[in-house]
């Protein structure tokens, strides 16, 4: 149940990011702002810093272990009978980022697009 919150928060948090970031206010005021309301999240509160500095080189999991998390969470979620429509649009974000894995941090590519260095699309982490 953790993980499943924290894999919707990761992509929650990017996505927020992005948003403020297209609105043209700076990463540290949008960390800012939604640090002090009702909106944070402790994965915000974790990864909003490293979206602040553009700095993704330290890993904070594996991507293998990440993967296995969230295979495990999708396959109980079936088995129980429990729709879990968040889960299921954060996983297909994740899957779709898979395919631009070869860069060291995919979420990077949402806030490279929010700065004005690539697509208009919003990318979330993952």
């Amino acid at each position: 149940m953790a993980n499943l919150l924290v894999a919707i928060h990761n992509v929650a948090s990017a996505e927020a990011m992005v948003l403020g970031m297209k609105a043209g206010l700076d990463p540290k005021t949008i960390h800012d702002l939604v640090t002090a309301g009702a909106g944070t999240s402790r994965v915000f509160e974790l990864r909003a810093p490293m979206m602040v500095r553009n700095d993704y080189d330290e890993a904070t999991m594996k991507l293998s272990t990440w993967q296995k998390d969230m295979a495990v969470i999708g396959d109980y979620a079936a088995h129980a009978g429990c729709p879990t429509p968040l889960f299921s649009a954060t996983l297909a974000d994740l899957r779709r980022r898979d395919v631009e894995r070869a860069r060291p941090a995919r979420h990077r590519l949402g806030l490279r697009g929010a700065r004005g260095h690539g697509g208009g699309e919003t990318q979330a982490l993952g």
